[in-house]
């Protein structure tokens, strides 16, 4: 009965009316017709999305870890390209003030942990790397 009365009308006088109707009966109709579980669901997503962005990149972020381990223990970075590393530390670096603008933990998390590891690699060749040269 409420779409039938609903159809008949038209723009802001039919969504007054569909909201009136809505919080009459304890359900809230936001934008573009989402319920309030909807929206409810829908943040639960993307916070779980945004906890495994987090988790996955701060793994990849550490996947450097045992080359700058193997850097260090054999004291020798003659294999490493100098300037593979400069480009993911400028570009982890990129990333972290984007996501700094964004306030989004996951990209400031993953691109920190990355631009060490970047860092931390170009420290390795600078100690060890032209020494061999």
């Amino acid at each position: 009965m409420v779409f039938k009365t609903a159809a008949n009308m038209s723009g802001l006088k039919k969504s007054a009316y569909l909201l009136r109707y809505y919080f009459s009966g304890g359900l809230f109709y936001l934008k573009r017709n989402k319920t309030l579980l909807s929206v409810w669901i829908s943040k639960l997503l993307m916070s779980i999305l945004s906890l495994l962005a987090t988790i996955s990149g701060g793994a990849m972020a550490l996947a450097a870890l045992p080359q700058i381990y193997k850097i260090f223990k054999r004291k020798s970075a003659k294999d490493i390209s100098a300037i593979s590393y400069s480009c993911f530390a400028v570009g982890g670096i990129i990333w972290l003030l984007y996501g700094i603008e964004l306030n989004s933990s996951a990209v400031i998390i993953s691109n920190t942990l990355s631009t060490i590891t970047a860092i931390l690699v170009l420290i390795g060749w600078f100690l060890y790397g032209r020494a061999s040269r």
